[in-house]
């Protein structure tokens, strides 16, 4: 299956500079057993911010434009991290089998959420009870997209006095 995982505030921002709005363990510790073992799809800014390094113990694919590789779609640099072009993720991503069993997580920025939320189906979202000033990615508004519905919504929880809930989304059939 191929799910998007974030973290929001009450506007749907995700980030501002490279940075993620609010650090919650928890949410950290939700992320970490959801994308061990599968695959993570992330834009170029976001792998940037993580100094450039893959994330261990699960496959690593960038999308970016810049590709020095003659197929000119993809490239594996020393990590072992895929490098692939919007389109190719596209096309990729399109020909998986329904009942593969490795599971694919985008996990940001803005921009591919909202290229490859089309193709998912499920989301993962959790939501900080916050409004934050300073933010420069968001995460599309599926409260406001009739194709996705709640499937599940954990009970408020609280961290460092900032409340946060647990939303799985589903895309309606």
């Amino acid at each position: 299956m191929i799910s998007a995982i974030a973290c929001v505030d009450n506007n749907w921002g995700i980030g501002y500079k490279g940075e993620l709005l609010e650090y919650i363990p928890e949410d950290m510790k939700f992320f970490k057993e959801k994308t061990v073992n599968n695959v993570v799809i992330m834009g170029r800014k976001t792998y940037e911010s993580m100094m450039s390094k893959p994330l261990p113990f699960r496959t690593n694919i960038v999308v970016t434009s810049k590709i020095s590789s003659p197929c000119e779609v993809c490239e594996i640099d020393e990590n072992g991290t895929i490098f692939m072009t919007i389109d190719f993720v596209k096309l990729y991503l399109n020909t998986l089998h329904p009942d593969n069993p490795i599971d694919y997580y985008i996990i940001g920025g803005g921009q591919l959420y909202k290229e490859l939320l089309p193709l998912c189906g499920k989301a993962y979202v959790t939501k900080v009870n916050h409004s934050y000033e300073n933010v420069d990615t968001y995460f599309p508004n599926i409260d406001n997209v009739p194709d996705w519905e709640i499937e599940s919504e954990s009970e408020i929880k609280e961290y460092n006095g900032v409340k946060y809930q647990f939303y799985t989304y589903r895309k309606k059939v």
